[in-house]
């Protein structure tokens, strides 16, 4: 297995608040069931694991355009090489929590989904409440990267 592993001391909240995110899907049922399905086609971990950062470049592209994802994997791929895994990590949370929520978030408002925007409300609090509970290693494993996939899947339709 591929995996990325990260300490959550001092970001427990912040990492639910990241993970709560993807729960708009729930509003677009007919979208992310075949979306999250899709990701679910068996694969080994490397191939999951690329198709997972390809994903990730294509998904950033609508925070801060093609250029700047690349960029930014670009520069969180240096920072890991340079400081370490847990180093790069970081530097993706604090875009996640800085740039990319908030636009996924106005993206929703802008498209009318309310409901999508109500079903996160509700996630973030009960994800910010259990988030003391929170391990302090997470291992982003096969199966979160592929609920990535399918929310990225799920996002690229809602377009």
């Amino acid at each position: 297995m591929t995996a990325f592993h990260f300490y959550t001391a001092g970001a427990r909240t912040a990492a639910a608040l990241v993970a709560a995110h993807g729960m708009t899907d729930l509003d677009s049922p007919r979208v992310w069931i075949p979306a999250y399905l899709a990701a679910c086609t068996p694969m080994q971990s490397r191939m999951i694991s690329t198709i997972f950062v390809v994903a990730s470049i294509g998904h950033f592209a609508e925070d801060v355009g093609s250029t700047g994802s690349l960029l930014l994997h670009t520069c969180v791929g240096a920072i890991t090489v340079a400081l370490g895994t847990q180093a790069g990590l970081t530097a993706m949370g604090m875009y996640l929590v800085g740039v990319h929520v908030p636009s996924h978030y106005k993206r929703c408002a802008a498209r009318g989904r309310f409901n999508a925007l109500l079903i996160a409300a509700v996630s973030s609090i009960v994800a910010s409440g259990l988030a003391r509970g929170m391990p302090a290693k997470v291992t982003l494993t096969d199966a979160m990267q592929r609920a990535v996939i399918g929310h990225v899947l799920t996002e690229a339709h809602m377009r």
